[in-house]
């Protein structure tokens, strides 16, 4: 039970005290007054949910922008004096840990090194479930992922080191244009879902799906950040019985994402989720872009929790009226309460919204500069191209009907010929072969044409 003297000492921690608490920064007696605190109290538990569903990679890097420069005396020394990356400075803080921007010395490329919060890695099991992950995260090599380069220790830290992107994460382009275009939308969310089919086909789940976790680079890639490190979290979970399990209670938050986009069954136990837990929370982001509200909006984080479980959210169509009936399909089948019941795997998220993009409205889909069934670029996110048969030009079943009607005047010429001209026998006969040769070569080749025509068409359709 908590300390109630304890409590009336600190009757509300500020949210700069949470966060040092979260991180594990406080002293031992201030930590456990106020880890008794939040015990107690479900607003402060909230809040520290809220710190932690802003521990994201982008938001960390758009903070280096607003970071100054002296943020480089912060570089602890076993990092400063890394032999193979040059620490150049923070970048930010979460509850998962600090992220720094590196140049890796010898190929000079510029990296991000997430630095793993020092309280998760204190049991032996989560270091070596840490290394695990990051070896996994570094085996997807997709343009729809953000790159996993290596994993280090220095001295006590360990870190991760990741591709360095730069983009726009779609809570922050829906917080500035509201809710997104249906086409844009449906673009976005089929860029994320062949990402995580990428993982998944390499036996990884995110476990962490939301509107901040997914970036759009300037091209108009999407990429999925974060992969390896939520499921740190339910492993670092056990040891809370000690104040250096203190800075858990932030990786609780972690891996739930934030109770807005979190799946019924990733609520009840975050160790279960598995592949389908990730497209419940795309959809959920899905219903975001195309409303600019979480699904449920209102209420606490145990309200939320429950109608995540039991609680339909309100109709897209009573939201704008241009989202059609086929697309709020999608969208609640990718929700459903019972995880049998949503699409499988994400390549049939991908596939549903390519079919609906083909057949929904292509002049408004190609209005967004960009084919909805490629990727962010014209090249296509999977670094896919076109299907040659798409590329079918026009002239084609054109040409082999005029070589049709063509074909036809040797036989005129041939009629003519046999009721006209009064020639020697000889001549007529090699005229009538030279009609009749000239007739079929010329109907083959229309025949031909039309053939391959159709062939495409049926391969497209």
């Amino acid at each position: 039970m908590p300390d109630p003297a304890m409590t009336q000492l600190f009757p509300h921690p500020s949210r700069d005290e949470l966060h040092a608490y979260s991180l594990g920064q406080l002293p031992e007696e201030k930590a456990v007054a106020i880890d008794d605190h939040i015990s107690s109290c479900e607003p402060c538990c909230e809040t520290i949910v809220s710190l932690s569903s802003d521990d994201t990679f982008t938001g960390q890097l758009q903070e280096a922008r607003q970071l100054p420069v002296e943020s480089a005396a912060e570089v602890p020394a076993p990092l400063a004096e890394h032999t193979r990356y040059d620490v150049e400075r923070l970048i930010g803080r979460g509850g998962m840990g600090d992220v720094y921007k590196a140049r890796h010395r010898v190929m000079e490329r510029t990296v991000a090194l997430k630095v793993i919060n020092r309280g998760l890695v204190r049991k032996s099991e989560v270091v070596d479930r840490f290394h695990r992950e990051v070896k996994a995260a570094a085996q997807l090599s997709h343009p729809n992922i953000v790159t996993a380069f290596d994993a280090d220790q220095a001295d006590d830290f360990h870190f991760m080191v990741m591709e360095y992107v730069d983009g726009v994460d779609l809570s922050q382009t829906v917080k500035d244009r509201g809710a997104l275009p249906v086409a844009e939308a449906c673009n976005y969310i089929r860029q994320a879902a062949i990402g995580l089919q990428h993982a998944h086909e390499q036996g990884m789940v995110h476990r962490d799906i939301k509107p901040h976790n997914l970036m759009v680079t300037d091209d108009g890639t999407v990429k999925v950040l974060d992969f390896g490190l939520a499921s740190l979290a339910p492993v670092a979970l056990s040891d809370t019985e000690t104040v250096e399990g203190r800075g858990n209670l932030t990786a609780v938050g972690s891996i739930m994402g934030t109770p807005d986009f979190i799946s019924p069954e990733q609520a009840e136990d975050a160790r279960q989720a598995d592949i389908r837990s990730d497209i419940y929370s795309l959809g959920a982001t899905f219903y975001f872009l195309l409303s600019a509200q979480p699904p449920f909006d209102d209420g606490s984080v145990t309200a939320k929790l429950k109608s995540h479980a039991l609680v339909e959210p309100e109709p897209l169509s009573s939201l704008r009226d241009d989202v059609p009936d086929e697309l709020v399909a999608i969208v609640s089948r990718m929700m459903a309460k019972d995880p049998n019941e949503r699409y499988l795997t994400p390549s049939q998220v991908a596939g549903a919204l390519e079919s609906f993009l083909r057949t929904w409205c292509p002049d408004e889909a190609d209005s967004q500069g960009q084919d909805p069934s490629s990727g962010g670029n014209r090249s296509g996110s999977g670094g896919q191209t076109s299907n040659a048969s798409d590329m079918s030009p026009d002239w084609i079943p054109v040409l082999g009907k005029w070589l049709f009607y063509i074909s036809l005047i040797p036989i005129v010429l041939l009629v003519l010929d046999a009721f006209v001209l009064s020639d020697e026998a000889g001549a007529a006969t090699d005229r009538f072969l030279y009609y009749v040769l000239t007739s079929v070569c010329l109907s083959t080749i229309g025949a031909i044409l039309s053939g391959v025509h159709q062939f495409n068409t049926s391969n497209r359709d």
